[in-house]
């Protein structure tokens, strides 16, 4: 193992309840519709991008929308709900730290936007933590796209296969998989077991505190 990518929102942090109502909050407001907690657990991970054009389509609104602005929106609303508190999930320091002990890289890599990552990550103290960060605006392409994985391999200096990634969503596992990298799933983001090996997890977990070291091996040792 050289190196390990971490997600955020669902692997690092409680996020999801947060996020949810931030979508339903403004698509409420701008639109007259509710977000379902099902129907936004299927997009959850994703490219938030997006997530918002889905959101639209489901619900029938049609012509010209602008995506970025409401986008914008969500994340103001988002980012209120985080201030309220911000839950860690148990193992994510004890991992980070172990990891580090090992001597392996580990980033950070989130559908996020830089501001919201940054906000998240000096609220919880995480962010010290890592030797790379990549948000949504390095790339083109957000999750199921394998970029933000890819991004951060570059920044680590270190092969695809040579890295493990820590996913609770399914975009973000099928983003690993196309990246040529080894998928951990974790299943603090609502996702099952069967699904997040369905996806192509290659190790499932219920919690980074179940996570044993020892069992993340790159390709080629």
């Amino acid at each position: 193992m050289k190196a390990v990518i971490f997600d955020m929102d669902g692997v690092l942090i409680d996020s999801f309840v947060n996020h949810w109502k931030g979508y339903d909050a403004v698509m409420k407001k701008r639109f007259g519709f509710n977000v379902g907690k099902k129907e936004f657990l299927k997009l959850f991970g994703g490219d938030p991008r997006d997530i918002t054009r889905k959101l639209l389509e489901n619900h029938v609104i049609t012509g010209r929308q602008d995506i970025e602005g409401i986008y914008d929106e969500k994340k103001k609303v988002y980012e209120r709900y985080c201030r309220q508190g911000i839950v860690v999930f148990p193992g994510v320091f004890e991992t980070l730290d172990g990891l580090k002990g090992r001597g392996a890289k580990i980033a950070l890599a989130s559908s996020s936007s830089k501001e919201t990552v940054e906000s998240m990550m000096k609220a919880t103290k995480l962010g010290v933590k890592f030797d790379a960060v990549v948000g949504l605006e390095d790339v083109e392409k957000g999750k199921p796209n394998p970029d933000l994985f890819l991004k951060a391999a570059e920044r680590l200096k270190v092969r695809p296969e040579d890295c493990w990634v820590v996913e609770d969503s399914l975009p973000g596992v099928e983003a690993g998989k196309k990246a040529g990298m080894k998928v951990i799933g974790v299943q603090t983001g609502f996702r099952t077991r069967v699904e997040l090996e369905k996806a192509g997890a290659d190790l499932v977990v219920e919690n980074l505190e179940n996570l044993k070291l020892e069992d993340l091996k790159t390709t080629n040792e």
